[in-house]
């Protein structure tokens, strides 16, 4: 989550359960699952293609993330 944080930092962001970044009216929340060893990220936004774009993109941040952990 530490690396999730430093991404949001020119964001506003909310940290609560986890971590939800605004896109003005559009959001990303990247969630760590309490019991097992992943996270959950759900996006909202207006248009679909935009709610899979974040998704995607946060996505493939929190794969590289990892990677840079092990």
């Amino acid at each position: 989550m530490r690396k999730m944080s430093e991404d949001s930092l020119e964001r506003e962001a909310i940290y609560i359960d986890g971590i939800k970044v605004h896109f003005g009216e559009d959001w990303v929340l990247v969630l760590p699952d309490q019991y097992n060893p992943y996270v959950h990220i759900i996006a909202e936004a207006k248009d679909q293609k935009v709610a899979h774009r974040l998704l995607d993109e946060y996505r493939k941040k929190v794969e590289k993330w990892k990677k840079e952990l092990q």
